[in-house]
């Protein structure tokens, strides 16, 4: 970008920018510079893998929330939490969902696993209200972090002082149900978030078939803790 913004000016101009000292000629050559065709290609891509996501997930889910009222979103981001691409699905969910991203980006850092799942739906870590669960995975190419991809969806109950996990009475956030700040989703469906959601969610057996597909979505068929 400062290449392209100094071969605008002239040499009295970029002098008086600060850019008077950078070798414009490198940073052009190190810059790609698609035209617009391909700009237009890569974004309507980018935007049919998010609505793909989406309709994968209508089509997996078991949740009339999910299957009937679409509440869900799915995005792409970039590397650094960036908003890349959207579905046409939820505003409220789509203009939060890159604090989730970036919340999780800042809660792990270094210790980043490429192959795994975030969860979160702490609304003071880019959450809406705590039914609506955000997965967020990491995309690499060559070992390297290129991107991330997330969905968030409405879950019908995740414990709370009422059925539906929105009492109207509360004044406290932990009374509304489970609260997810950033976690690592392997250990947090296998520990604690999947027990404390069975154990105080309402409809117990939904949760339960949910959780199961879920494993064996990812090649794990361990069983389901009793009530």
């Amino acid at each position: 970008q400062l290449g392209g913004f100094a071969g605008g000016l002239g040499s009295d101009e970029a002098e008086e920018q600060g850019v008077g000292d950078v070798d414009v000629g490198d940073l052009e050559h190190q810059m790609v510079k698609p035209n617009a065709i391909d700009l237009e290609v890569a974004r309507h891509r980018f935007t049919a893998a998010a609505d793909e996501m989406g309709a994968v997930l209508r089509r997996t889910g078991y949740s009339p929330n999910i299957k009937e009222r679409d509440d869900f979103s799915t995005a792409l981001f970039v590397a650094s939490g960036e908003l890349l691409a959207q579905a046409e699905h939820i505003p409220v969910h789509l203009g939060s969902m890159p604090a989730s991203v970036q919340a999780i980006i800042d809660t792990f850092g270094d210790r980043l696993e490429l192959d795994a799942q975030y969860a979160v739906n702490d609304p003071y870590h880019g959450g809406t209200h705590l039914n609506d669960l955000t997965i967020v995975r990491p995309v690499a190419f060559g070992g390297d972090l290129v991107g991330w991809v997330a969905n968030r969806a409405h879950h019908s109950d995740v414990g709370g002082e009422a059925p539906g996990s929105m009492p109207a009475h509360a004044t406290l956030l932990s009374q509304e149900g489970h609260i997810v700040p950033p976690t690592l989703s392997e250990l947090a469906m296998v520990s604690g978030f999947q027990s404390f959601l069975i154990r105080f969610s309402k409809p117990r057996e939904h949760l339960r078939s949910a959780t199961v597909i879920y494993r064996l979505s990812w090649g794990r068929t361990r069983s389901v803790p009793a009530d």
